[in-house]
């Protein structure tokens, strides 16, 4: 258990399993993703303690979006753990805070950074290990670029440690962040994931904290999926279209095609189309197999260059045949070069040949 004393003063913190296993581990980067309340700010600061502890003259920086954010959520919770003129001292020019010798031996230097650009103020510097607090962005906020993150994990190189540290801590983020994509899905080898799948924290917390947010929030269900259910999923503004949705019921990955079951494709159309692949299975149930999104492209590129040859390489070989092809009615306005043209008849042309 990671814990200190000096003098008189003691540090009584008995951390909950998901929080342990995340100051404790030793992969290549660790993210600990989790609903609003958890405890990590205080992980954060713990994984520090305890990495510098076993890796003596350990040098850390501990990063968030802005300098007046990590002053006023980041470093307070770190000197409430960890108070200057106690377990360390603190330079406030440098902004570093060096341990104070029988706590650890090693400093922390407090950053904020929030533009790709900022991640230059690590060029000179040769870390053991590194934090980011809230690296995806909350309601109204930034967060940190994906760069600032790349160039923490190459600065990873201090001589004489045993182990390097890299620790990220957030609420749940957007599926379409940085972190998700590193971490969730598809994620990176030797990259870790910590995430409670129940709150872990409630007696640290307010009477009925959870429910009070919900109702907070009611008007934003995407910040309910997030910061209340501990689920991940895409900012939205508005209502749902289907609030019913969970990822925990409604979402299974890894799906495969059913041979000789006929295929659906559903087409929004315009210079940013789409396209999705479905299955009926025998039991009656839709299976999304599939999703091709294009970015400045016509609907004739979406099937060029993806449509067909997926179809080509995963379809055709089990013997499923388009049955349907479902779109926007819109598909069907003539374009203003020639009346001759739409993305509807794009898609027969394409499919005939």
């Amino acid at each position: 258990r990671p814990m200190a004393e000096v003098k008189t003063h003691e540090i009584n913190f008995s951390p909950n399993p998901v929080q342990r296993n995340f100051i404790e581990s030793r992969a290549k980067a660790d993210l600990f993703s989790s609903r609003m309340g958890e405890g990590k700010s205080t992980a954060l600061a713990f994984a520090c303690l305890y990495h510098t502890r076993h890796n003596p003259g350990a040098r850390w920086a501990i990063i968030r979006d802005t300098y007046e954010n990590i002053q006023g959520t980041t470093m307070k919770t770190f000197f409430e753990w960890f108070p200057p003129g106690v377990f360390g001292t603190y330079n406030q020019g440098r902004k570093t805070f060096t341990w104070a010798s029988g706590v650890a031996e090693g400093e922390v230097i407090f950053m904020g950074m929030d533009a790709a650009d900022d991640s230059s103020k690590l060029m000179s510097r040769e870390l053991a290990g590194f934090a980011i607090d809230e690296p995806a962005p909350a309601v109204g906020q930034t967060g940190v670029d994906e760069m600032i993150f790349t160039m923490a994990m190459s600065r990873l190189r201090q001589q004489g440690m045993q182990w390097y540290a890299a620790k990220l801590a957030e609420n749940n983020p957007d599926e379409a962040h940085w972190t998700y994509r590193l971490f969730v899905q598809p994620g990176t080898e030797g990259y870790q994931i910590w995430q409670p799948s129940l709150p872990e924290n409630l007696h640290h917390l307010p009477k009925q904290y959870y429910e009070q947010m919900r109702q907070t929030f009611a008007s934003r269900p995407d910040l309910v999926r997030r910061f209340v259910d501990g689920e991940f999923g895409f900012q939205q503004v508005g209502k749902s279209v289907t609030p019913q949705w969970s990822d925990k019921i409604h979402l299974a990955l890894g799906l495969d095609v059913i041979p000789r079951h006929d295929i659906y494709m559903f087409w929004d159309f315009g210079h940013n189309p789409t396209c999705i692949i479905a299955q009926k299975t025998p039991l009656g149930y839709l299976h999304i197999l599939d999703c091709m999104v294009g970015e400045s492209m016509g609907v004739e590129e979406l099937i060029q260059d993806w449509a067909r040859p997926l179809y080509i390489e995963r379809y055709k070989p089990r013997n499923c045949q388009i049955r349907l092809h479902i779109g926007d009615p819109a598909g069907q306005q003539r374009e203003q070069t020639s009346y001759n043209r739409s993305a509807v008849r794009a898609l027969r042309n394409k499919e005939q040949g």
